[in-house]
């Protein structure tokens, strides 16, 4: 996180380029239908896909951003609901199923260690995205 956040040169750039390009994703998809496709850095991909990714990134940012912040608001439930089941697929299994899912996104993309027991649960191959 720290890496990525060192790109730009303060949190005022790093908050115009989200609100930019969360205003151009918007536009894109409010202008195709369900079916329609979109080119997105270099690759075709559904604007219902795009939708999704844009769901987890916006969610997964959110969270690292606020969760260590007392009484910071938390990402809307249907955001957290959809970031599980993206995770969830992407690992082709269930994320841990103890917690509610904003622990379960957190497990899920390593920014929360799993416990004894939910290691157990996923087996030993199990590995978190992106971490």
């Amino acid at each position: 996180m720290r890496l990525a956040a060192s790109a730009y040169s303060s949190g005022a750039v790093l908050v115009d380029h989200f609100a930019t390009t969360t205003e151009a994703s918007a536009r894109a998809v409010a202008a195709a239908d369900d079916r329609s496709c979109v080119r997105t850095q270099g690759h075709v991909i559904t604007v219902e896909d795009l939708t999704s990714t844009l769901v987890v990134e916006a969610t997964t940012h959110l969270l690292d951003l606020t969760v260590d912040l007392a009484g910071a608001p938390e990402p809307p439930a249907a955001a957290l609901v959809e970031a599980r089941r993206v995770l969830a697929a992407l690992h082709g299994s269930p994320l841990p199923s103890s917690g509610n899912d904003t622990e379960a996104v957190l497990k899920g993309t390593g920014r929360r260690p799993l416990t004894d027991p939910e290691r157990a649960e996923l087996g030993a191959d199990w590995r978190p995205l992106l971490g």
